[in-house]
């Protein structure tokens, strides 16, 4: 008779955005979450109702010894100090993007990581979408010439973190990850529009990367533009490629001949690719790492090299 499988116990901190974890996990037979720390010590909306919810992020470690995890789904300013907390008490951590909004922050918690041999994720969730995955089956590194992007949204506006960190690292993982070991050689910033509101402010901004291999892209991100938008568009030699979340198949070919401001609606063949919700993905690979002791953290490695070019876009924006 087989064993039955493991099931792993993450904890979770975080408030609204953190019920996203939690409706996943409850789909997963493999992940359990015994417990919840946020801001406000209210019980949480149903079906979760029953959660345990604590006001103290450090509980989830003093107080749950059985713990297997935890994930941070938190404001970008707090993660480094609850990451370092849970790793210093042998805990892998999963940390919603950015990782940080400092580099030399961020680097020095890789260091941290890596001496003592745990494991830290870091959540750029389009690259556990099944059909981004497909998506880098035909754009390899060394073949793409061109790599157009659009993120938007009519908000969040949000006070602890600039649209441009809340909303450009998505663009900015899904580059690097289907780039390689590259580092972008020419960095441009753009502050398109903008203006103060009550809550933060509202902003459109434009990054532009040049990479040695001669792959150039070009990524346009707002809190102010309507209607919600998502679309990652790759250009190699023999075809454009589209991918697009938000419709019903995610994942396009084009002839190489479009025109690159007809990409966004042209009509083209829709590409096969494996059915999945990204944040499934995600913690289910989350668990087969902490399962395998797996520290290599390929994925915290990239989180900072995102941190990296994010700090000295902004730099050259401000």
């Amino acid at each position: 008779m087989n064993s039955p499988a493991r099931t792993f116990r993450l904890g979770v901190v975080g408030g609204q955005w953190a019920l996203n974890y939690l409706r996943t996990a409850a789909r997963l037979p493999l992940v359990e979450t015994p417990r919840v720390a946020r801001a406000r010590a209210i019980p949480l909306d149903a079906p979760f109702e029953k959660v345990p919810v604590t006001t103290d992020w450090r509980a989830l470690a003093d107080e749950q010894p059985a713990l297997d995890g935890v994930i941070l789904v938190t404001p970008p300013a707090t993660h480094l100090d609850m990451a370092r907390y849970f790793v210093g008490k042998g805990l892998p951590v999963l940390v919603e993007k950015p990782l940080c909004l400092d580099e030399n922050d961020a680097v020095r918690f890789e260091a941290q990581v890596r001496a003592a041999r745990a494991i830290a994720w870091v959540d750029h969730t389009h690259l556990f979408h099944p059909a981004f995955r497909a998506l880098k089956q035909h754009c390899p590194p060394g073949s793409i010439e061109r790599i157009v992007s659009r993120g938007w949204n009519r908000g969040p506006v949000r006070q602890d973190v600039p649209m441009f960190w809340d909303w450009t690292p998505h663009d900015v993982a899904m580059i690097l990850d289907l780039l390689g070991e590259e580092e972008p050689g020419r960095i441009v910033t753009q502050d398109l529009e903008g203006f103060a509101a009550e809550t933060g402010r509202e902003a459109t901004a434009a990054l532009e990367l040049t990479f040695p291999s001669g792959a150039q892209t070009r990524s346009v991100t707002s809190n102010m533009r309507s209607p919600k938008t998502k679309i990652f568009c790759v250009k190699t030699s023999t075809a454009w490629y589209r991918y697009n979340p938000l419709e019903l198949h995610a994942l396009t070919e084009l002839p190489v001949h479009t025109l690159e401001e007809d990409v966004w609606e042209a009509k083209g063949d829709p590409l096969p690719y494996e059915k999945g919700e990204p944040l499934e993905v995600l913690l289910r690979e989350f668990c087969e790492a902490i399962g395998r002791h797996d520290t290599g953290n390929d994925s915290l490695a990239l989180g900072v090299r995102v941190v990296r070019i994010l700090s000295a876009a902004w730099r050259s924006m401000v």
